[in-house]
């Protein structure tokens, strides 16, 4: 992946200290960090599918709120889930390996590298402003030139939006040299904005939504700030089914996602996943048929 370079013409800063840097990583995973979610205690003979969701770009502030009101939209339109969503990556694949979901939203890489066995199957696939992508920005302060003037830089990003080795693929992305430019992995964007205004890093790996987001609430802090570079287009976190999902819950989840956006709750959901609506995916109208034909018999 190549990114798209914006150029500027300034001198770069002084690289912050490696013990600073881990300072701050301690502190923004500890600190700042959203609390885990205990894991429910669902009853054994409980024979709702389960259904997790882990997204570090596209996550509601309160995950408790969104788990609630999802769970309360999917049920009054037909199927009732057991939903899980996750704050740390840990915690995530740590129940993936444990308690295999039968539906998932997730980065699509999570789906594609096997990490969630076998939940291989895109069956909505949800749309922002007319588009199934997003890209990221890179942002500096003035006084960054080119990419390359972070050679020997940091950058503050959520690093398990691109790949398993999130840090690693950050600096690929912008051909940085793994061995000199470092990444420091924080829990939200917001916290990377946060570092970088406080100079505590060269850059920040950020979507243009938490940049506005945060121009709004807080101009001070990216007031100073510009876009130097962008990632490639990243696939927005669709919903996959699992082999062990019945044909008939498929159905019930496909047409239920299908039918959020027509009514208030459900594009209340929506609202908190940052979507404007889903759409159903070919395999998802293809099983519909299927199901139908078989429901007539």
């Amino acid at each position: 992946m190549v990114a798209t370079v914006h150029k500027t013409n300034r001198i770069v800063a002084p690289r912050a200290s490696r013990g600073a840097l881990l300072a701050l990583a301690a502190l923004l995973l500890g600190g700042f960090a959203a609390p885990a979610l205990p894991s429910p205690a669902f009853a054994e003979d409980d024979t709702r599918p389960s259904f997790y969701f882990y997204s570090p770009d596209w996550r509601p502030g309160d995950l408790n709120v969104f788990t609630e009101e999802l769970e309360n939209a999917l049920t009054a339109d037909g199927i009732r889930v057991r939903f899980q969503a996750f704050a740390r990556f840990s915690d995530f694949i740590q129940q993936l390996k444990s308690a295999p979901p039968e539906f998932l939203i997730a980065p699509s890489w999570i789906a594609s590298d096997g990490v969630a066995g076998s939940m291989r199957e895109l069956i909505a696939q949800p749309i922002r402003a007319g588009r199934t992508v997003y890209r990221k920005a890179l942002m500096t302060t003035d006084d960054i030139d080119v990419v390359q003037d972070l050679a020997n830089g940091s950058i503050a990003a959520t690093v398990h939006t691109l790949g398993r080795d999130g840090e690693s693929v950050v600096l690929e992305v912008f051909n940085l040299d793994p061995t000199t430019a470092q990444v420091v992995a924080v829990p939200k964007d917001a916290d990377a904005l946060l570092a970088l205004s406080f100079g505590q890093v060269d850059g920040a790996l950020v979507t243009s939504e938490q940049f506005e987001q945060q121009s709004t609430a807080n101009p001070k802090v990216t007031r100073d700030l510009r876009v130097l570079a962008f990632t490639p287009d990243i696939d927005l976190p669709g919903v996959y089914a699992s082999d062990t999902a019945t044909r008939e819950h498929r159905r019930a989840m496909a047409d239920a996602l299908d039918r959020l956006s027509g009514y208030q709750a459900g594009r209340n959901v929506l609202e908190m996943f940052g979507y404007d609506e889903f759409v159903l995916t070919r395999a998802s109208l293809r099983e519909r048929r299927v199901v139908d034909r078989l429901r007539r018999r």
